[in-house]
């Protein structure tokens, strides 16, 4: 009896131990689950996809009142479009120089950006373009609370509030939108990026993958491409940190917002004042 108990226990720990993280996740809506989480389709969002995003894009004819479609700002001639009521750079920002024309150290050494024994607190601003520069300028964190302003005079580096109005836009809850949750804006964050990088780019703002720097490694990349989606904003979560959005498709599909420490390396998008 006892024999035949332990072989039922050994047999309910087999089963138990080959239990996978999706067998009790119910995905709706044709959604998958990957590793635990379910990876919505376009047009759905929710923990399950249970949620359908309803007038979701955006007719841009009706997002077009900037005062100019186009800026020239220290030598590159940068498209504009306009979202809601604010107008948007539509490429990363890519400029070696402040407002004011002060320059901007470009740094290629890793080791520089990240805080080391040698280098135990940055304290200049580092910019680094990857690619060619064909998405744009990488730039660390003491960049964007200079006071001498990366963006034009009239111009400010998006804030967390900006990327917000984007998100309620594109239908966002407002639960979702103020949340750094790991599932936030699940069956979003295609809606944001171009088709580069598997989006629909509802609101053309031409949102590509940027790569980063920390210190360790630039990026991750496939064929050339990098696989991260990194945008500062200029709102501070502390003294030592600001807010950020990653559009990466590792993330399926959502919208991260969270804070990293001033020494990493990420792309800007400015907004008019």
């Amino acid at each position: 009896m006892i024999k035949n108990f332990m072989m039922l226990l050994s047999l309910s720990l087999v089963f138990y131990s080959c239990t996978k993280p999706c067998d009790d996740t119910n995905c709706f809506n044709n959604g998958v689950c990957v590793d635990g989480d379910c990876l919505c389709p376009d047009g759905f969002y929710g923990v399950n996809c249970e949620l359908e995003i309803e007038d979701n894009i955006i007719d841009n004819e009706n997002y077009n009142s900037c005062d100019s479609d186009v800026i020239n700002y220290n030598g590159y001639t940068y498209d504009l479009v306009e979202v809601g009521n604010r107008c948007w750079f539509k490429e990363n920002l890519r400029s070696e120089r402040f407002n004011n024309g002060d320059a901007i150290q470009e740094e290629v050494n890793l080791f520089e950006w990240s805080p080391t024994n040698d280098y135990p607190m940055l304290i200049d601003s580092w910019s680094y373009m990857p690619l060619q520069g064909q998405n744009g300028s990488l730039y660390n964190g003491n960049v964007i609370i200079d006071n001498r302003n990366v963006c034009p005079v009239g111009w400010h580096v998006s804030t967390d509030e900006d990327w917000m109005e984007l998100e309620s836009i594109i239908g966002m809850s407002d639960d979702d939108i103020n949340s750094t949750s790991s599932h936030r804006g699940i069956g979003f964050r295609n809606l944001l990026v171009d088709e580069s990088i598997f989006g629909t780019d509802s609101l053309s703002l031409d949102l590509k993958s940027t790569g980063f720097m920390d210190g360790c490694d630039l990026a991750e990349y496939h064929d050339g491409t990098p696989l991260w989606s990194f945008y500062w904003t200029s709102s501070e979560w502390d003294e030592n940190g600001l807010i950020f959005r990653n559009l990466s498709d590792k993330y399926n599909n959502r919208i991260i917002r969270g804070d990293f420490p001033h020494h990493f390396g990420f792309a800007i998008r400015c907004v008019k004042d």
